[in-house]
């Protein structure tokens, strides 16, 4: 046994998995292995770890000779791996060299079987689609976000607006009232991308769900707190550098398995139950019936405004931009999920 197996996934990772394992290696802790999980690449990704392999004892590979899914590769990693602790971060990522340290000191605590860090964008950004989701914090789970100035603060809002009054006029209206379902756990939720369980939480509670692409980590936080008398904490201290989407395809893709992910837990909660499912479907076709004009007039008048007499401060026509996509991407995946899910073609679901 050691200390600490950290966990990584690696499908045609080559140009990233150098980098992460140099910053693993790095770490201000002695007593941690780095299990790395070939998950069928087509390009260099094996070549590149196999050197690893000579270069350090505390790097491990299992190789597969076919694509499987992030949840098969991460299991297949905890069942081979030796920790007492079990850290896991995605093969796109760069850690801090405290990271490991930080997230131990967590599990001092009894009470704590899993520990979350902070989810930065990597510096400097290679495109503006990039740097408008390093401004977001995209991806982390630490709730107290610093943000650098009052406009940010008012982007924030502006964004968050019409969000918040749609929901609450659908649910007068009797539309959509789901979102208020005593079955829907309001529990803390991490991505695999930043945290770490203590060993015994898998064999409580089982492993990730290998069926939910998109959300399998959320699903297992949540279970793990169902299911245990053990928490998740959040760890702003441990940070992790990741490499969010460069373009608005990627962006588009991304955020339509977040959706799909979404969409399983619901069901996994509530049910295929033709109420919930019209109530998504209300719920979507709402958002792009209102959302997306809203936001292309705000668009549209931003650009103008911007053209005339400058922005009001950087990114914010980007930003319009990102909300765009991924709203529309979001909704038009949950309409076509629900309707895949009520016709038994769950399969179908999954973008490859």
């Amino acid at each position: 046994m050691v200390s600490v197996s950290v966990i990584v996934s690696a499908h045609n990772e080559e140009d990233f998995i150098g980098d992460c394992l140099d910053s693993l290696l790095s770490q201000d802790c002695e007593d941690f292995e780095i299990v790395v999980v070939e998950d069928g690449s087509t390009d260099r990704t094996r070549e590149v770890v196999e050197a690893y392999l000579e270069r350090s004892e505390k790097v491990r590979m299992l190789s597969s000779e076919c694509k499987t899914s992030a949840g098969i590769a991460r299991n297949w990693g905890v069942a081979e791996s030796r920790g007492r602790i079990v850290a896991f971060t995605d093969a796109d990522c760069l850690v801090h060299p405290q990271w490991l340290r930080c997230l131990q000191a967590a599990f001092q605590a009894p009470a704590v079987g899993g520990a979350a860090g902070d989810v930065q964008g990597m510096e400097p950004a290679k495109s503006w689609v990039q740097e408008v989701l390093n401004r977001r914090h995209h991806m982390s789970p630490i709730e107290q976000r610093r943000l650098s100035s009052g406009a940010d603060q008012k982007l924030k809002l502006s964004f968050e607006r019409p969000s918040q009054r749609l929901p609450r006029l659908l649910k007068r209206l009797g539309l959509v009232t789901y979102r208020h379902d005593s079955r829907l756990p309001l529990l803390p939720v991490a991505p695999t991308a930043n945290i770490a369980y203590r060993r015994e939480v898998f064999e409580q509670v089982g492993y990730f769900d290998e069926t939910n692409h998109g959300a399998g980590d959320t699903e297992f936080a949540i279970r793990m707190q169902q299911q245990s008398n053990l928490k998740l904490v959040a760890v702003p201290e441990a940070v992790v550098y990741h490499s969010h989407r460069a373009n608005l395809r990627q962006l588009w893709r991304a955020f339509a398995r977040y959706e799909i992910g979404d969409v399983m837990l619901i069901e996994t909660f509530l049910g295929l139950d033709n109420d919930v499912r019209r109530q998504l479907i209300v719920e979507s076709i709402a958002y792009l019936i209102i959302g997306v004009p809203w936001l292309s007039v705000k668009l549209v008048f931003r650009a103008l405004r911007s053209a005339l007499i400058g922005p009001p401060y950087p990114l914010y026509i980007q930003d319009m931009i990102v909300n765009f996509v991924t709203l529309m991407s979001r909704h038009f995946t949950r309409i076509r999920a629900w309707n895949l899910l009520s016709q038994g073609r769950g399969g179908e679901l999954w973008i490859p």
